[in-house]
């Protein structure tokens, strides 16, 4: 899934810096295809240019069991408040991802992690988690586990700077994720905020489904807000609406409690799972 990087070969990495070799003018009158380049874009052009800067190294890469050209990029990971330096390598010959790097050292979504003993649904707080989280979310999911839109399942957005993260460990291993908005949340489009906590995404590794993990999300999201409604946001997915059809079928109590909820309307979009359910089945 995620290539582990078995070696570095060139220990001199090779910084292409555009500002130096004069390449931004060239680029930016470029992409502007002979339109004017005023100055807010210039400098928005140098900005960028700069966050982006990448080094290339050769190493051995297991997918192409060989030695490959490897590009590093710094990742922009605020909203997630880590304190270190990200790096996502891709493989140029093999045009695929390899590793994420915390502050030089490889976080590979496959290793078990010995203080991760549990299995258990934990909220994240270090940078080596949420560096999985990302993992999980921006890589393995749309690449390996790709949603498919018939069944109203997305690509995800980084989180929010105060979303709660949950990751489930399994035998020291993160095999999937869910996000909740908390309460108050301001949703920047509309500048309304949410009345109640939000699960915002799911995700389940494709090979560790149907073991009851979907389900556990449900449990763990009224244990963790007790006496609160809780909101999903739309479009739940297919398989989340077979989850909560089986969980309120058997669980009464929360019939009124479950909402499902636009994040362009709060307050008008705002609709019953159950009753949701009950017309469908008309």
């Amino acid at each position: 899934m995620c290539d582990t990087l078995h070696a570095i070969v060139y220990q001199r990495e090779i910084h292409w810096r555009y500002l130096q070799s004069g390449h931004v003018h060239a680029h930016a009158l470029e992409r502007k295809s002979e339109k004017k380049v005023n100055l807010v874009e210039y400098f928005s052009l140098i900005t960028t240019l700069l966050a982006s800067s990448f080094r290339l190294v050769k190493m051995i890469c297991s997918r192409c069991e060989k030695y490959v050209r490897t590009k590093t990029i710094q990742l922009d990971l605020r909203s997630l408040n880590i304190q270190g330096n990200v790096h996502r390598i891709d493989c140029i010959d093999g045009t695929h991802f390899v590793a994420v790097t915390l502050n030089d050292e490889i976080i590979n979504v496959d290793d078990a992690y010995c203080d991760r003993p549990d299995n258990e649904w934990r909220e994240v707080q270090t940078d080596r988690d949420k560096v999985l989280f990302y993992i999980l979310s921006q890589i393995v999911y749309p690449n390996f586990d790709a949603p498919r839109p018939e069944k109203y399942e997305s690509l995800y957005t980084l989180v929010d700077e105060f979303d709660v993260i949950l990751l489930r460990w399994q035998e020291g291993k993160a095999i999937g994720f869910y996000t909740v908005k908390p309460i108050g949340t301001e949703i920047l489009s509309t500048k309304e905020r949410y009345i109640m906590p939000v699960v915002d995404s799911v995700y389940i590794r494709s090979e560790y489904r149907n073991r009851g993990f979907g389900m556990e999300i449900l449990s763990d999201v009224i244990a963790r807000f007790p006496n609160e409604d809780i909101g999903f946001s739309k479009p739940i997915s297919s398989g989340m609406l077979r989850l909560l059809k089986t969980f309120l079928t058997n669980r009464k109590e929360y019939r009124l409690r479950f909402w499902e909820i636009a994040d362009c309307d709060v307050n008008e979009s705002q609709q019953l799972i159950w009753c949701n359910l009950k017309r469908a089945a008309l």
